[in-house]
């Protein structure tokens, strides 16, 4: 957002519309997203994060039951997992279903593969989650006993 809060003030200037290099109708106060940067960011984070994660605790691809990435796009997290050496099956993704939530994107899906099954008491699971703001995560943790 070239304009906003206190950093840059919007002006009248900056209201005025006009066609970006992709022929996009914007203004210097509207929001705009880099999606091959991100794409490319996200891919690299996944990657670094969960291996990261993965040797600090000394396991493989193999230990682990589920994986849940943020549910950007069902491009990316395929992509992340082909690139990790993860069987599809191991994935857990639901976009089709409900769309990028953003933030709230993996614990929806976290709740989301409790109540259909896809993640059992006793399974071990990696979540991993990225920001549009350039942030990121990765937590390993074993499901519990689940109250009723």
């Amino acid at each position: 957002l070239p304009t906003s809060g206190f950093r840059r003030p919007p002006t009248p200037e900056d209201r005025k519309e006009f066609a970006d290099a992709d022929g996009n109708i914007r203004s210097n106060s509207d929001l705009y997203v880099n999606g091959l940067n991100i794409f490319t960011f996200a891919h690299k984070a996944v990657f670094e994060s969960v291996n990261r994660l993965l040797a600090k605790n000394s396991l493989n691809v193999s230990d682990i039951d589920i994986f849940i990435f943020h549910q950007a796009g069902e491009m990316l997290v395929n992509s992340c997992a082909r690139r990790l050496s993860i069987p599809r099956e191991k994935i857990y993704c639901d976009i089709g279903d409900i769309g990028n939530c953003g933030g709230s994107s993996v614990p929806i899906a976290l709740a989301r593969a409790v109540k259909c099954g896809a993640l059992k008491e006793g399974m071990r699971a990696v979540l991993c989650a990225f920001g549009v703001g350039l942030s990121w995560g990765a937590a390993l943790f074993t499901q519990g006993r689940m109250g009723k």
